[in-house]
């Protein structure tokens, strides 16, 4: 419920706060406060929609089909590697990760 938090109280922060959260290995409570992000805030959100924020994105999840994550959907169609990318290999998913993955956004 963290990421959703940071995500709605800290728009401005998101892409900076996924991007630390991947390079840093530090509890997200850690990061965050580390981030200069204001936790209360962040805990207000929690308390106050967390739960409700989850239960929709499950439902969606579920109607969606997803069975694992990350999964890539675009124009709500879910996106699968080619079978060139399969046989490219760690190469392919590399350069997928780099022409796909930094213009979607979460």
């Amino acid at each position: 419920m963290l990421w959703l938090a940071v995500k709605q109280v800290h728009p401005e922060a998101w892409r900076s706060f996924l991007r630390a959260r991947v390079s840093l290995d530090l509890p997200t409570p850690e990061l965050i406060a580390g981030m200069g992000l204001d936790t209360a805030a962040i805990a207000a959100w929690v308390g106050q929609h967390g739960r409700a924020e989850i239960a929709d994105h499950y439902t969606r999840s579920s109607r969606l089909g997803v069975t694992a994550s990350p999964t890539l959907f675009v124009n709500n169609t879910e996106h699968r590697e080619s079978s060139r990318c399969q046989r490219m290999g760690s190469r392919c998913s590399v350069l997928f990760t780099k022409r796909v993955g930094d213009a979607v956004t979460p």
